[in-house]
């Protein structure tokens, strides 16, 4: 039952009910998914599996991958294959002078591991599209929304992916890749904090948001200064389904709480099986 591809940490999903094919409903409102973004068509927001579908040469398409392997897509609910990565960039390449492709991947998901990350590197290596494509990479970190099957799941702030932002990580004849800049650990830390909030956070809110030394201090040293006064586990820890109060304890979309609980606990049941033919085995 629980094998259907749906993302498992997109909160997106999780907080509008989708109506027939063009559609989600929230609040009694219904929006257009092809306008919802208002991004200008220079820069369309396109499914990876439909890159190959463009007939004429976009600005700068932006597709997501959602994780550096497929065994983390697979596990955490977007079935996207190397291949179909692959195939997206190819197309790129059908088009006349230099292509921009624009590519969003979750980062420090739970269970990432240096394996996971490089088959990404790999994949990439091997492909060679006909005309160049300049592969722009922006790695956002992964955080347990609430009302979604990952709230309980733990957070990991590093590695700091921001650091690469602009950096090059490969470039041979056809194919360029560039890190984008994105959200650092310390902003990272700010924002899951505001969404596994309890009712003792406001002195952690009062000093990140009036602190002098906290403001004047880098990026690098803030988390460490917080960890000297705060216990921050309560917004990085993992949260078994069965406690009292796990965040967001109170919210409820339209999915119901038993059943997210009973998602995650499937998906733990497989994050320490073997990936083998797109299968936890």
């Amino acid at each position: 039952m629980w094998a259907v591809p749906i993302s498992k940490f997109c909160h997106y999903t999780w907080s509008r009910r989708r109506i027939g094919e063009g559609t989600y409903a929230q609040g009694g409102e219904f929006v257009d998914k092809t306008s919802q973004t208002g991004i200008p068509n220079s820069a369309p927001e396109v499914l990876l599996k439909d890159i190959k579908n463009l007939k004429k040469k976009p600005g700068k398409p932006r597709a997501a991958l959602d994780g550096f392997s497929e065994r983390l897509r697979f596990l955490y609910g977007k079935r996207i294959t190397g291949k179909d990565l692959e195939e997206a960039i190819l197309h790129m390449g059908t088009f006349d002078g230099v292509s921009l492709f624009g590519v969003y991947n979750i980062a420090n998901f739970p269970t990432e591991t240096e394996e996971d990350r490089q088959e990404l590197f790999s994949v990439l290596s091997k492909i060679k599209p006909k005309n160049r494509v300049i592969f722009i990479l922006t790695m956002n970190a992964f955080r347990p929304s609430l009302c979604t099957p990952l709230l309980f799941a733990p957070v990991t702030l590093f590695p700091n992916w921001n650091k690469k932002g602009g950096v090059t990580f490969m470039d041979n004849r056809t194919l360029r890749g560039v890190y984008s800049f994105c959200e650092g650990p310390w902003s990272h830390l700010c924002t899951v904090v505001i969404e596994r909030a309890t009712d003792s956070t406001s002195k952690l809110f009062h000093t990140i948001c009036m602190s002098p030394k906290l403001k004047s201090a880098r990026d690098s040293l803030k988390i460490k200064m917080l960890q000297n006064n705060f216990d921050l586990s309560p917004y990085l820890r993992e949260y078994p389904v069965d406690e009292e109060k796990y965040p967001g304890w109170f919210l409820e979309s339209y999915t119901p709480h038993d059943r997210l609980k009973k998602i995650y606990l499937w998906t733990k049941e497989r994050e320490n099986k073997k990936f083998v033919d797109r299968k936890f085995v």
